[in-house]
């Protein structure tokens, strides 16, 4: 779950039933929090913001914040079989991202 203070990392554990947060870790970087989605491996989340970035946590920590569009990020899909991801934007933006690579191909030059 996320909110404005930071997300909130939650676990269930299926032996006890029991539910536990721990507050992801963000710094100095205080951001609304758009949409989320975790890569498929569940090691890395990532982060919508109202600011167009996408900020990525890697074990409960923030990674990289990454700019992807102008007008905040409403949604980001993947991976794409090349691994990168798509972020969409307020204003009709779509840029292609690669969290890994910690970059954004808003000028279109996609990696071959």
């Amino acid at each position: 779950m996320a909110q404005a203070k930071g997300p909130m990392f939650w676990t269930l554990d299926p032996y006890t039933g029991s539910l536990t947060h721990t507050k992801g870790e963000t710094g100095l970087v205080k951001r609304c929090w758009t949409t989320l989605r975790w890569t498929p491996d569940g090691e890395m989340l990532l982060c919508g913001t109202d600011a167009g970035e996408v900020v990525t946590f890697v074990a409960q920590r923030l990674k990289d914040v990454i700019q992807v569009c102008a007008h905040g990020v409403t949604q980001i899909v993947g991976p794409l079989p090349s691994g990168i991801y798509v972020a969409s934007g307020g204003a009709g933006d779509v840029t292609p991202f690669d969290p890994n690579e910690r970059r954004s191909y808003a000028d279109g030059n996609l990696p071959t």
